[in-house]
């Protein structure tokens, strides 16, 4: 499925028509290098990642539920950043893809690692639809990057962590989940708006800041908890994205 995806994307990377640049002057050929290495650096490192994932599930070093969030990180790592290179449409163009094939993996039976799950999920499906809802809104650059870090990179390490750090286990919905696993979804959704508050060109304030590092941790966390089936992938990067519109950024 992973490799259906990749040859599907590139295709459409390869035909998008907002890729040719038809004034080849000095400036414009060096913006137009610096989005197709930025595109194609990332989708190398998702896929090398997911290639690892894989090799490993394989040699049997991680289960499936392991595998099946390292390539969800691997698949938010990619994404977050392509609107700092490529355009909103055809982000949604790539997601309306993976969906296709998400839903045909599991209608054909393949890919074991997004499949043998021992909880009912659509997680996969919720991931491409946040990202389709994120890119119709267009937000900044740098606030689709906190919002699918969130959805991918957070809620990931509240898997891998959960399963590997022995905690306190409670059910929400019938779901298992950890107080580690939680525990390391806050600490990432910290270092995730903290490293915005400092990296990006985002306009906080002292206080904005420090709302921003108690609000964002709790209010996701809370989402990654209570949302049933995989929806969580949803709800979660659509509330990262309204607060940052109550906070004014």
């Amino acid at each position: 499925m992973v490799g259906v995806f990749a040859v599907a994307t590139t295709i459409l990377y390869l035909c998008w028509p907002e890729r040719e640049i038809k004034d080849l002057s000095n400036n414009h050929l060096i913006q137009y290098l610096h989005m197709n290495s930025g595109l194609l650096l990332s989708a190398l490192c998702g896929g090398l990642l997911v290639l690892a994932a894989e090799y490993l599930r394989r040699q049997k070093k991680i289960n499936n539920e392991t595998t099946r969030k390292i390539i969800h990180i691997a698949h938010a790592l990619t994404v977050a950043t392509w609107p700092f290179f490529t355009s909103y449409g055809f982000i949604i163009a790539a997601e309306a893809i993976f969906i296709a094939v998400v839903i045909l993996a599991r209608q054909w039976g393949i890919l074991q690692a997004l499949r043998n799950v021992k909880r009912k999920s659509w997680g996969e499906v919720f991931f491409g639809l946040a990202v389709i809802a994120l890119a119709l809104i267009k937000p900044g650059p740098e606030i689709f990057l906190a919002a699918v870090l969130h959805l991918g990179l957070a809620d990931g390490m509240a898997t891998i962590v959960g399963q590997r750090v022995k905690s306190k286990a409670y059910f929400v919905f019938g779901q298992r989940k950890t107080v580690a696993g939680t525990a390391a979804f806050a600490l990432t959704s910290i270092t995730i708006i903290a490293s915005l508050a400092i990296f990006s060109e985002l306009a906080f304030t002292t206080n904005s800041y420090l709302l921003s590092l108690l609000v964002f941790p709790i209010v996701t966390a809370l989402a990654e908890n209570t949302s049933p089936y995989g929806s969580d992938n949803l709800s979660v990067p659509l509330l990262v994205l309204g607060i940052f519109t109550i906070l004014g950024l």
